[in-house]
């Protein structure tokens, strides 16, 4: 994971493979795939994230709390992708049934900024900015207001905040 936080895409691809090549391969399915999945997201390879979304989803039962989030989150993206917006929420709301209980905040951070999202498709500004806003509280309250879990909202409601024209907020969250 940390090579994809640094967008080290190559390496992290290569280091994917040894993983899949491992003898602790099988024992660690879920974390393999939940990598690739966040891979080909974060370099732009929907139409492939597509078809592995669905293969995943074919195994995830046997996932973790954690990587099962993460394919319920790559599922909303692709479903987003594809103006599904209902299919995307149920896959929110799977998220969130299996990384509250393990308080996941990378994963459920990234769903409230889906939801977010898809408020904002809906011109539902003030829903997406209440959801944006108790994520970042979460994420500070947990020690991760500079952290992945706290920068992923922070990108998003800096969006939010500098397209509404609410700069003085925007220049508190960014500064």
């Amino acid at each position: 994971f940390a090579a994809i936080f640094a967008h080290r895409y190559d390496a992290a691809k290569r280091l994917i493979e040894r993983f899949e090549q491992s003898e602790a391969a099988a024992d660690r399915a879920d974390e393999i795939a939940a990598m690739h999945l966040m891979l080909l997201g974060w370099t732009d390879k929907v139409s492939e994230m597509l078809k592995a979304v669905e293969s995943v989803r074919a195994v995830s039962p046997n996932f973790g709390p954690f990587s099962a989030g993460l394919a319920s989150n790559a599922s909303a993206y692709c479903n987003m992708a594809l103006g599904r917006f209902v299919e995307a929420e149920r896959d929110l709301a799977e998220t969130r049934r299996t990384c509250e209980p393990v308080n996941a905040l990378y994963a459920l951070n990234y769903a409230a900024c889906f939801a977010a999202l898809i408020d904002l498709n809906h011109g539902n500004i003030a829903s997406a900015r209440v959801t944006l806003e108790s994520a970042i509280e979460r994420a500070i309250a947990k020690g991760q207001r500079y952290g992945s879990a706290g920068a992923v909202v922070a990108t998003y409601l800096a969006e939010l905040l500098f397209e509404t024209n609410e700069l003085d907020a925007w220049e508190a969250l960014v500064n």
